[in-house]
Formats: structure tokens, C-alpha cells, sequence
């Protein structure tokens, strides 16, 4: 019983978001681009900001980060269970400069 339970779980989690591969709009500016089939939370994502640190070592800025879907977007996690459609696309443009990470903070952004 607890395999099947883990093996769910995996499957949820992994389903949860689609990489792209980064699209280069000149050599220090970036859009990435990854889909996700969950209600959104916000438009951070740990793995955008994991490839924009490798594309952009001194740093980067934001110009744009967007959601995007087809239909209306699904404001929590029971719609979806419920059959609404909670596919949507996030998209950060980037611009490459010297700008300073942010500090880490157990406790997220203050």
C-alpha cells in the first residue's frame, strides 16, 4: 500500500511541469519558457531560475514574467481534480547584466 501511494505521488509531482529550451533573443537577453498542468501558485519557479543563473553567471534581470493559458485559469488545485483544464505556460524574459543575486533565505523573500 505505501509503494502505491509513493508511486502516485511521484507521478503527480512529476507531471506537474514541461522544460523548454531557453530562446535567445540577442547574446545577453533570454526568454524561458516552462508549461506546467497545475493551478498556478505564482511565477516563481526554482528550475527558470536555475537555467537563467547558468545563461546569465554576473546575473540578470527581469523585462517580463507572465502566465499565460488557453481558458480561464484555475484559482486552486481542487478544479483541476474537479476536470478544469489547468494547463498554463510560464514565460521570463531575461536580460543579462551585473545585477546581485538575492540573499537565500530559509524563511522565502521578506
Amino acid at each position: 500500500m505505501n509503494r502505491l501511494i509513493i508511486l502516485a505521488a511521484l507521478i503527480v509531482g512529476l507531471a506537474g511541469c514541461a522544460q523548454h529550451a531557453p530562446q535567445a533573443i540577442s547574446d545577453k537577453e533570454f526568454v524561458l519558457t516552462e508549461a506546467y498542468d497545475e493551478a498556478p501558485l505564482n511565477v516563481e519557479s526554482r528550475h527558470l531560475t536555475k537555467q537563467a543563473a547558468q545563461l546569465c553567471p554576473s546575473g540578470y534581470h527581469f523585462k517580463l514574467r507572465q502566465i499565460s493559458a488557453a481558458e480561464a485559469l484555475a484559482s486552486h488545485q481542487f478544479e483541476c481534480a474537479q476536470g478544469q483544464d489547468c494547463r498554463y505556460v510560464l514565460q521570463w524574459h531575461i536580460v543579462c547584466g551585473e545585477t546581485p543575486r538575492e540573499p537565500f533565505s530559509i524563511f522565502g523573500k521578506i
